[in-house]
């Protein structure tokens, strides 16, 4: 049974995913190993937030598949919070409205979240994860030291800044949701301040 499975599952991963069956990304396999991660991170979905003192709040989604991006999934979600700003509320309700859709536009739910902050922003999607029993490994890196915080330990993991693939790849993820959160808050920014100019004219007229 377990064989057939396994047989299955390879059968419908190719037919998914034709574009990703070359090889097994080996960085995955040691960032396993680091983070005691319960299955290897073949899928890994940044999230970041981004605004200008609460206004037009932007929550990113990027994804990369086997340690590549695969921007076909990437997704962006205005955040709805009242008391704005708040960067680990906004975490906590993306990852909240990430979990509820698992079609075919959003893609499998992923083996590891990575979210670009510290120890608050982890904790805030490990309450959207729990609350909503959804069993998912998250990580977090926080900028300037790029210290890894991990659900297996107590203390931030330092990776070595000129040999670990495994932290390149993580800032990878991380930069990525930060340039994508910043492009698509600039973009509703945008909107926002030209709809609010164009208000203004039409009551000065």
């Amino acid at each position: 049974l377990t064989k057939l499975s396994f047989e299955n599952a390879k059968k419908h991963f190719e037919v998914k995913f034709p574009e990703y069956i070359d090889s097994l990304n080996p960085i995955l396999v040691e960032m396993q190993k680091q983070f005691q991660l319960t299955s290897i991170p073949f899928r890994i979905e940044g999230y970041d937030i981004s605004h200008i003192q609460g206004v037009d709040t932007v929550g990113s989604m990027v994804v990369f598949i086997n340690g590549k991006p695969a921007k076909k999934y990437y997704r962006y979600f205005k955040v709805k919070l009242e008391s704005l700003p708040n960067d680990t509320g906004s975490i906590k309700e993306v990852i909240e409205r990430r979990i509820k859709h698992t079609d075919e536009v959003f893609g499998a739910l992923p083996d590891v979240f990575l979210i670009d902050g510290g120890l608050g922003q982890l904790h805030a999607a490990e309450i959207a994860l729990m609350d909503n029993d959804v069993l998912i490994p998250v990580l977090s890196l926080a900028k300037r030291e790029e210290l890894v915080y991990s659900q297996k330990s107590n203390e931030p993991i330092r990776l070595n800044k000129e040999t670990s693939q495994v932290l390149r790849l993580l800032q990878q993820v991380r930069d990525e949701s930060h340039r994508f959160a910043k492009k698509q808050f600039t973009k509703q920014h945008i909107k926002s301040v030209l709809y609010k100019w164009f208000l203004l004219i039409m009551v000065k007229e």
